[in-house]
């Protein structure tokens, strides 16, 4: 058809022109919205970013004094160390930890030098012994023994030392006899007159000494008196070291006494003991007779019988007990390490809160 006359939908009673129009419309109509979406977003931001007016709270501004109306209770308990009882508990225990004592080896050594100076004093009248000796051989007849005069020698020089100013009222001239017995090896040899047969006299009278012979340039030995000093020594130290008490058993029944356990003392000594109940010296002497034994039997001669240790220990224990003495003080490091472990394994004292 032509542009003047009618379409084909004209017939149909219906009317459609192309307008765009109402799609300008629409597109219109949405941008308020938008606009609103963008304002609420510098809203917020400016929000957001406005610095406050408010001042920062300070510790100082707040009034003790205010209290508030009631109290507030959580509904549930949590536990809190009580400083004030956990010190109490701690304290305590510190308390309740003995004194500590220790052998000083200090003092043990003090007491071993003095009896080295002792045995020299009595080494000091060795010479005197030899001349008595020698001349108690001199003035013997064949009818005495040579071992015997020697021994009667040494016993008169020990009591002339027994009755000194240095051993006067320390030990009897019988306990130091032994300490000034030469070796009757190191003994020179007598000769004796000829036997005489004038005036009738028996074939076996006695006969003078007219000379000695086989004298050592070195002079007589003493050796059983250096082994009596080498075993009271030793004697002396290891006791000592154990522990002895002297005088009354310490009043104090909870103080230890920390020892230091050697080999020759043996596992079955206690590393710490009451102080109360350390033994005195016979006692000690009881508690270690068997190391005593072995260290004798140890300087006894293959030459002497098998039982000479025993007057050999004896011997050596009568000048040891001569200066044995207190050697004990008091360790204050360990009651100190001590009484701080007690206060570390105290538990805190909790309380509810």
């Amino acid at each position: 058809m032509s542009i003047f006359g009618q379409s084909k939908y004209a017939k149909r009673g219906k009317s459609t022109v192309l307008n765009p129009l109402p799609r300008q419309g629409a597109r219109a109509a949405v941008r308020p919205g938008h606009f609103m979406v963008l304002a609420a977003f510098v809203i917020l931001v400016a929000a957001m970013t406005r610095e406050s007016g408010r001042q920062p709270l300070n510790i100082d501004d707040i009034d003790e004094r205010v209290r508030l109306g009631e109290d507030i209770v959580a509904p549930f308990f949590f536990e809190s160390e009580d400083i004030g009882k956990s010190e109490e508990a701690r304290a305590a225990a510190a308390a309740a930890v003995p004194d500590y004592y220790r052998v000083d080896p200090r003092k043990v050594e003090e007491r071993v030098t003095a009896l080295g100076k002792r045995i020299g004093q009595l080494r000091a009248w060795r010479p005197a012994v030899e001349r008595a000796v020698l001349d108690g051989l001199l003035q013997s007849t064949s009818a005495e023994e040579a071992e015997a005069v020697m021994d009667a020698a040494a016993a008169a020089v020990a009591q002339e030392a027994a009755a000194s100013a240095e051993w006067r009222g320390q030990a009897e001239a019988a306990a130091l006899a032994p300490w000034l017995r030469p070796d009757a090896a190191s003994l020179p040899q007598r000769v004796f007159a000829p036997q005489s047969g004038e005036g009738g006299a028996p074939e076996n009278a006695p006969r003078a000494v007219i000379e000695l012979t086989g004298e050592r340039e070195t002079g007589i030995v003493f050796s059983y008196g250096d082994r009596l000093s080498e075993l009271a020594r030793i004697t002396l130290r290891h006791l000592l070291e154990q522990g002895v008490r002297f005088g009354a058993a310490n009043s104090d029944s909870e103080a230890q006494l920390l020892r230091a356990v050697s080999t020759s003392t043996g596992a079955s000594q206690p590393k710490e003991m009451l102080l109360s109940e350390l033994p005195d010296w016979d006692q000690v002497l009881e508690i270690h007779n068997q190391w005593l034994r072995d260290e004798a039997r140890l300087r006894v001669l293959d030459t002497e019988d098998a039982s000479a240790w025993a007057k050999l220990l004896d011997n050596a224990l009568i000048m040891a007990h001569l200066e044995a003495a207190d050697v004990i003080r008091p360790d204050q490091d360990a009651a100190i390490s001590a009484r701080q472990r007690a206060r570390e394994a105290v538990e805190p004292v909790m309380r509810d809160i």
